[in-house]
């Protein structure tokens, strides 16, 4: 049993403006074999695509808004083909929409979107932060929203860790209750919280966040790809703390018998 270890690129986004293709090197040379997209920092998809096969690199996913998917998806399905990865993932939800009314808009637009998206063999997906786990005027949440009303699309969820456990709930449990819908993990750790320094992040294994758990669970529940991500407070530089996290969890992995790829 095998899972791969891809590098969400935002992790890295100073080093690549200042040097893509170098940047690039370092996170293969580290032992990355997939990354995540956000952004191509004014590169063409075929210039992007000739960088990473070069550097034995491969894309799993990308990162976009929902502005993206509510006003056609023809060119991130295009770009998802010429780069060849399989999924298209909502990153982040603006605050507007951030109610019972809002998460059903956007259940229905990813649901449309998926409709077309799966022609040409892509799935979407929805990244969470902290927020769609805060109880809305129902009583419900936006995870719950989410998770009915996209029951049976072609959308499933890129479940990240970290914000799951910041927002007071388990990361293992969810794990669980998304099984069969959660092809990526963002495998992202903090520190315990500090209600003096506000959001903090910290490499992979070295927090508190219940990794090893949800790590445990993952294969059972379909999931295809390991993320990692760190935000910010990298330890000398994002590149150093990409390694630190790469490290750190093969040997999670090999601890509970999954051999990284």
């Amino acid at each position: 049993m095998s899972l791969p270890i891809a590098l969400q690129l935002y992790t890295v986004r100073d080093a690549l403006k200042e040097d893509f293709e170098g940047t690039l090197a370092t996170v293969a040379e580290i032992g990355y074999r997939f990354v995540e997209f956000a952004g191509f920092y004014n590169r063409s998809p075929e210039q992007v695509l000739e960088i990473c096969s070069r550097l034995g690199l491969k894309g799993c996913a990308s990162h976009h808004g929902v502005k993206e998917f509510e006003s056609g998806i023809d060119g991130l399905i295009e770009t998802a083909g010429k780069l060849g990865y399989e999924y298209l993932s909502l990153a982040f939800l603006p605050k507007e929409w951030r109610s019972v009314e809002g998460y059903g808009k956007v259940a229905a637009i990813l649901r449309q979107a998926g409709k077309e998206a799966s022609e040409h063999g892509i799935s979407l997906l929805y990244h969470n932060h902290d927020f769609e786990l805060e109880p809305l005027e129902n009583g419900r949440t936006g995870m719950d929203i989410l998770a009915s009303e996209l029951e049976g699309a072609n959308v499933g969820f890129e479940l990240d860790l970290c914000w799951v456990q910041l927002a007071g709930h388990d990361p293992e449990e969810w794990v669980r209750r998304l099984a069969g819908r959660l092809p990526i993990l963002h495998v992202k750790d903090a520190p315990e919280p500090d209600d003096d320094s506000g959001r903090r992040f910290t490499e992979v294994g070295t927090g508190a966040v219940n990794l090893g758990g949800a790590l445990k669970g993952a294969s059972g529940a379909g999931v295809h790809y390991l993320v990692v991500e760190q935000d910010a407070d990298w330890q000398g530089s994002p590149l150093n703390s990409a390694r630190e996290s790469y490290v750190n969890l093969v040997t999670m992995l090999q601890r509970i018998g999954t051999a990284p790829c």
